[in-house]
């Protein structure tokens, strides 16, 4: 079943705790011998379907990737579909993007999936990082995987996390590494495995 596109008001009315940035994700169980089944968060929250017993992965847009202020990074819609292109106009590593997410307070995190392809495997995401905030100004670090994700063709990488059950606001950063300004790296779907 296809997820619907839902309104800011829908998704903060039924699922309570959803944000603007996951308008229109999809939930997608891994129900064992019955294959996926989708749905969208307003289904799971009117409770036209039961809470996921096994494991799901919620798709989340990279259209809600920020980059910090004063970054030399610049952000804009990819020419197809909806992916995120991330350009930059200073070469160099540490480059940082930015996707708040929205999880589930009832849900472990099991995995973060990332969807992107790369103009140059020369310019590369080379961490994939999950942080938890409550109070400011610090964050916890949940999460860090240093692998360097250098395909040139659209890729998926799975970056297995030690669950667990968030307590305060999650923020999924990726470290960029750009040889040339002329290079770009586009985001597609990023994924949360999660586990009820």
């Amino acid at each position: 079943m296809a997820g619907k596109d839902l309104s800011r008001r829908e998704i903060l009315s039924k699922a309570g705790r959803a944000s603007a940035l996951t308008v229109g994700a999809t939930v997608v169980s891994r129900a064992e011998g019955g294959g996926p089944r989708a749905g969208t968060l307003s289904e799971r929250a009117a409770g036209d379907n039961p809470e996921p017993s096994a494991d799901y992965t919620l798709w989340i847009s990279a259209l809600g990737f920020i980059a910090p202020d004063g970054s030399a990074l610049a952000i804009r819609r990819g020419s197809m579909g909806n992916t995120t292109q991330v350009m930059t106009t200073r070469a160099g590593d540490l480059q940082w993007i930015l996707l708040p997410l929205a999880v589930p307070s009832t849900a472990s995190i099991k995995a973060v999936i990332v969807c992107y392809q790369l103009s140059n495997a020369r310019s590369f995401i080379s961490q994939v990082r999950l942080s938890e905030e409550s109070t400011p100004p610090s964050a916890l670090v949940r999460h860090d995987d240093g692998a360097d994700l250098r395909s040139t063709i659209p890729a998926r990488y799975e970056s297995q996390v030690r669950p667990f059950r968030p307590e305060g606001a999650i923020t999924l950063s990726l470290r960029l590494n750009f040889a040339d300004t002329a290079d770009r790296i586009d985001i597609g779907a990023i994924g949360l495995l999660l586990s009820p």
